[in-house]
């Protein structure tokens, strides 16, 4: 079939279906300041969506939580404090199991006696020790149900990376030309752990890398004019990082790798100039994190199909959410599918508060990534028709590396909705 018959076809679809727009369905909700406590501030969301964990306190003591999400639309679910425990002043939940059952994270009893930990509800907050020779360690990440973690341990002078499973602690060593070994997150089924290396002579340098057990380090590529990548996060499977890269001490911004399309700067949103990613969906299509000038930061949904940077204040309210006057200031964590994202931000009153949305997926259909189906939408897929393509942007909706009559069905499908 060639463009005309596929636009007579259109037509005549148009004629039978209508093209009214349908409600888009998302949703925001502060997650609520624990009573007695000042702030709350959310650091990771489980790959399920399902619990979201971090910090609050006040001044002088924090206690970290597990926050569950029942419902993320409303934000209901159940606040669990984690207590540090005595001399500890301080304790923080830096990440959580795929299911949301397990938390992972640190505590801290003064400036230099840093304690890693996992907790369940079943078994309570449990010390991971360190490695031989390091005196402090905090666990980052755990496998889907909690029972492989990982983390880093540390002295005064450096760190490692370190694999915990049934309470051994298996050390992540730097590769040569670095001196430090970061974690910073694990595939659901923990064979696959994912951070970056540093080293500090001659210059600050910093490049992630992924650690199998079998197969050891292996370094993933810079952006193309850059010297550095810190891994903030990666999917379930580890298939995608994300991150902060740039040239270090001039610019800095957020950057994306996958083993499918390497390394690769996300934009920036006009007028911004710094920012970094936080989390990644599971087929690395969505990512979320901040963007920031100065003191003022913005929570940002990446959409690397259309390639368009959505500050989360103005995409949530245009797609049916209220915010209440809350400024979402840092997008932390995003659910595997991608519907789910957690983060933290400003309450009017100016308070440091965690808070969960729910945005439905883009529509199968949505060619340029502005959320509608339309005209504009069948315009990329007709010139790219019949041709080998890649991704919604190009007219391949259902994934199967073709813009054809099956792409073309779909888009017909979702003509005229929003999403």
């Amino acid at each position: 079939m060639n463009s005309h018959g596929i636009r007579r076809a259109f037509s005549a679809v148009l004629a039978v279906t209508g093209c009214g727009a349908i409600a888009a369905g998302a949703s925001f909700a502060p997650l609520g300041i624990p009573p007695q406590l000042t702030f709350s501030q959310a650091l990771r969301l489980s790959t399920g969506g399902t619990a979201v964990v971090g910090y609050a306190g006040l001044t002088g003591t924090d206690y970290a939580f597990r926050r569950t999400l029942t419902d993320p639309a409303i934000g209901a679910g159940v606040y669990t404090l984690i207590e540090p425990t005595s001399p500890a002043t301080s304790a923080v939940a830096n990440g959580v199991s795929g299911d949301g059952a397990v938390v992972v994270g640190r505590e801290t009893a003064g400036a230099a006696a840093t304690t890693a930990w996992r907790w369940s509800q079943a078994d309570g907050k449990q010390p991971l020790g360190s490695l031989a020779g390091w005196t402090q360690s905090f666990a980052v990440c755990a496998n889907l149900d909690g029972s492989i973690i990982g983390g880093n341990a540390s002295t005064g002078s450096g760190q490692r990376g370190f694999r915990w499973v049934n309470g051994v602690l298996q050390q992540i060593n730097p590769v040569a030309g670095f001196s430090a070994a970061n974690v910073t997150a694990m595939s659901s089924d923990g064979l696959l752990l994912t951070g970056y290396f540093q080293a500090s002579s001659p210059t600050d340098r910093f490049q992630w890398y992924q650690w199998t057990p079998d197969g050891g380090a292996v370094l993933r590529p810079y952006a193309d004019g850059d010297d550095y990548a810190i891994a903030n996060n990666a999917n379930a499977d580890g298939s995608a990082i994300v991150g902060v890269g740039g040239v270090w001490g001039v610019q800095s911004g957020p950057v994306f790798w996958s083993d499918k399309t390497g390394t690769e700067r996300l934009p920036m949103l006009k007028g911004w100039s710094n920012g970094q990613a936080h989390g990644v969906s599971g087929d690395g299509l969505l990512v979320v994190g901040s963007v920031q000038i100065g003191t003022t930061l913005r929570a940002v949904l990446w959409d690397r199909s259309s390639g368009i940077a959505h500050d989360l204040n103005e995409l949530l309210p245009s797609r049916g959410a209220n915010l209440n006057g809350f400024t979402l200031e840092h997008a932390r964590g995003i659910s595997d599918d991608g519907t789910i994202i957690a983060g933290f931000g400003r309450t009017p009153a100016f308070a440091r508060d965690s808070w969960v949305a729910v945005l439905p997926r883009s529509c199968p259909g949505d060619a340029n990534g502005d959320l509608l189906i339309n005209a504009a939408d069948l315009s990329v897929l007709l010139s790219n028709f019949g041709q080998a393509a890649a991704g919604p942007s190009n007219g391949d909706f259902n994934g199967d590396g073709v813009c054809d009559a099956a792409d073309l069905s779909v888009l017909l499908s979702q003509f005229g909705q929003a999403c």
